[in-house]
């Protein structure tokens, strides 16, 4: 799993899992969770305006 703030790196590793957050303008975190794949990669999920701890 790759946790990252500043969004995609260039290229995520087949099997790879990467978390990305910015600030919500509506207030928490938006989060989006992306798998590596063999050619391209797939968007997992994403959570808006998610808050908690």
């Amino acid at each position: 799993m790759v946790w990252s703030r500043t969004g995609n790196p260039s290229r995520l590793r087949p099997g790879s899992i990467l978390l990305t957050w910015k600030a919500s303008t509506r207030g928490g975190m938006d989060v989006t969770a992306l798998l590596g794949l063999a050619t391209t990669e797939d968007t997992l999920a994403i959570w808006p305006t998610l808050n908690g701890d």
